[in-house]
């Protein structure tokens, strides 16, 4: 099982984002996923839902919703912010995402590349897409987002091209890395 979004809940609660991968008995994998709530100061599991469908990727918090999203479908499925129950789902063109954050108007995608998207958090329709830059060069392997204080945090994938342990400071206006972070002592 992998953490692939975290997603503050309030009141010392956090929401994860959960993918996994068993073998399907056929040489392959089968994915599966969880959304859970969770206690900060135990760990403890609060509130967890299951799905057999997908391995599940970034997560944002929208309002009275959770938009979580499924690698490779090109979907995210809503779910209830208190219950967990889902929604439905949303469908949307381009890249399949792996990161996703909402700074209060828009949604921030991100797929490996160093480009985000940036989305319409009600329908997933695109708003355009932003080159992210280290010193002028792109900077590739963008993954789980965060979004906070008017600027977009994004860990780095080493197999996508990211550096390890790094997480970059984001400047949404022009993509213009401001600074790394590294989380070595995090990880």
């Amino acid at each position: 099982a992998h953490t692939e979004g975290l997603v503050a809940a309030g009141d010392g609660e956090l929401f994860e984002s959960e993918g996994k991968s068993y073998p399907d008995g056929q040489g392959g994998l089968t994915y599966r996923s969880s959304l859970r709530r969770v206690a900060l100061s135990s760990g403890f599991v609060l509130m967890q839902v299951d799905r057999q469908d997908h391995w599940a990727e970034g997560l944002a918090l929208v309002g009275d919703h959770l938009l979580q999203l499924s690698l490779g479908a090109r979907r995210a499925s809503v779910y209830d912010r208190v219950t967990l129950g889902r929604r439905g789902d949303l469908t949307y063109e381009g890249e399949p995402g792996w990161g996703l954050c909402h700074d209060g108007a828009a949604l921030w995608m991100s797929d490996g590349s160093a480009y985000l998207g940036r989305r319409d958090p009600a329908t997933l329709a695109s708003l355009g897409s932003l080159r992210v830059s280290l010193d002028g060069a792109p900077l590739e392997g963008l993954n789980e987002l965060e979004c906070a204080d008017g600027r977009i945090y994004a860990n780095l994938f080493p197999a996508a091209g990211g550096e390890r342990d790094q997480i970059a400071v984001i400047d949404p206006a022009s993509g213009a890395v401001e600074a790394l972070v590294d989380a070595s002592g995090l990880l």
